[in-house]
């Protein structure tokens, strides 16, 4: 069916630094930015965001001139606020949807209002304090940099699902604070150097814990529901105290005799429902890393990039439909038949093979997302056309691969996912048929006239 749209939205910002540095000793900035979005409610368009950091390279004191363990020390220190405008256009106004309907034998255009109820928003606020050491040992061929760091946001913009009694399914709500706070470690290394050969390396580990510090009124926020006919309920909860985005539904106890799934009754009132829902699964990873090394010998260059996520579950949304039959005759992978609980295999993996299968939301579908993936490759060799070809510049013949393999236990498509929702989104970690990370070899060459 045909059909039109626009957008339109302003954002007017200000911004003023000073810098300061004293013998290369002692180093200082000052910043102040404002800015105003047109996406917010009237009284709250404005928002207005300092920030300062300090530094001290104590490499450059005359006391530091007589050890001989650094060839470079620096220590930093920085504190800053920063907004988002993280909601679309007319968050805040009370839209009309529109729709048809017959009168008599003519076609009439209606308006209604939205499923989202709208109401007053501010900007989301981010204050961020970071500690951190630079330094450099064997004359600058080892350098190590650690931070750690707190970053607190205030006025938190997610979306509510809403009773339905309401009128409205959700809307979008300044609904806390949170926080993050963690350990970043980096080390850079020229390991070889000479005429023919250069080698480097670089690696890098994070360390971050989330928690969710203060709901309004102290409720717990739910994420959007996902219905995907056999289910339609949330996955994604947030509660004060825990990790944000945490998987939340039922557990599971086996099979009962007619081979159906069992869940655990929670509250023990001999009942079944959702009183018996608990927190199943956390997409928050205990720590992502990056490896990456370079390779030169006289004109040929070798890198690789491995990066890798460890400690992070997921949902895997796709498995429902995947393994579970509930009344369509589904197509199933062979381990369904050959791992199914019978009376001689109570233990199994997958309950009795029916079409009446019913399923909920619970840890069966919760894996352990971790990975190691070579995310890079390339082998290049630089043609010495200077000498030969005077008209070009430079020229480099490469072959290189994308996404060559991946170690992971993820039964999905791909651990590196994420269906629904951006960074700001309560629904993380979940897995409903997401395109994987496509492989790629590439043989090319690259010129310069």
């Amino acid at each position: 069916m045909p059909g039109s749209g626009a957008s339109e939205w302003l954002l007017l910002s200000g911004l003023g630094r000073v810098n300061h540095g004293y013998k290369d000793k002692y180093l200082a900035t000052l910043s102040f930015r404002a800015d105003g979005s047109s996406r917010y409610s009237d009284n709250n368009k404005w928002g207005r965001f300092p920030a300062a950091a300090l530094a001290w390279r104590l490499s450059k004191e005359k006391f530091f001139a007589s050890q001989k363990i650094f060839s470079d020390l620096k220590l930093r220190g920085s504190w800053g606020r920063t907004g988002s405008t993280a909601i679309n256009p007319y968050q805040t106004l009370n839209l009309l949807n529109t729709a048809q309907t017959i009168f008599g034998d003519a076609l009439f255009v209606t308006y209604a209002p939205g499923s989202r109820l709208p109401g007053p928003l501010k900007w989301e606020t981010t204050e961020q304090t970071d500690l951190g050491i630079d330094a450099a040992f064997l004359k600058n061929r080892l350098r190590l940099s650690v931070d750690y760091y707190i970053k607190n946001t205030s006025d938190l913009l997610n979306t509510i699902s809403l009773p339905s009694s309401l009128g409205y399914t959700n809307t979008i709500s300044n609904i806390g604070k949170m926080r993050n706070a963690g350990l970043e470690f980096s080390v850079d290394a020229d390991v070889v150097r000479s005429n023919d050969w250069r080698w480097d390396v670089s690696a890098n580990i994070a360390f971050n814990r989330n928690k969710v510090v203060k709901l309004y009124q102290g409720e717990d926020v739910l994420g959007e529901s996902i219905n995907i006919t056999v289910i339609n309920d949330y996955i994604n909860r947030l509660r004060e105290g825990e990790a944000i985005g945490k998987f939340y539904g039922y557990k599971e106890d086996g099979y009962n005799a007619a081979g159906k799934i069992k869940y655990i009754d929670i509250n023990k009132d001999g009942v079944i429902n959702a009183l018996d829902k608990t927190f199943i699964g956390d997409p928050n990873p205990s720590y992502i890393f990056g490896f990456n090394t370079n390779i030169n010998y006289k004109s040929f260059e070798l890198s690789v990039f491995i990066q890798g996520s460890q400690g992070n579950d997921i949902f895997n949304l796709s498995a429902v439909s995947q393994t579970l039959d509930y009344g369509f005759g589904l197509n199933m992978p062979v381990d369904v038949y050959n791992n199914r609980c019978t009376p001689a295999n109570t233990n199994a993996k997958y309950p009795k093979i029916s079409r009446t299968t019913s399923a909920q939301i619970s840890d069966r579908f919760v894996e352990d997302g971790s990975f190691v993936r070579l995310k890079n490759i390339q082998l290049a060799y630089n043609v010495p056309v200077q000498s030969r070809i005077k008209w070009f510049r430079s020229a480099q013949i490469y072959v290189s691969a994308q996404n060559l393999f991946t170690l992971t236990d993820y039964s999905g498509y791909d651990p590196e996912i994420n269906s629904y929702g951006g960074g700001n989104s309560i629904r993380q970690g979940i897995d409903h048929f997401s395109y994987p990370s496509s492989k790629s070899i590439t043989f090319g060459i690259r010129a310069e006239l």
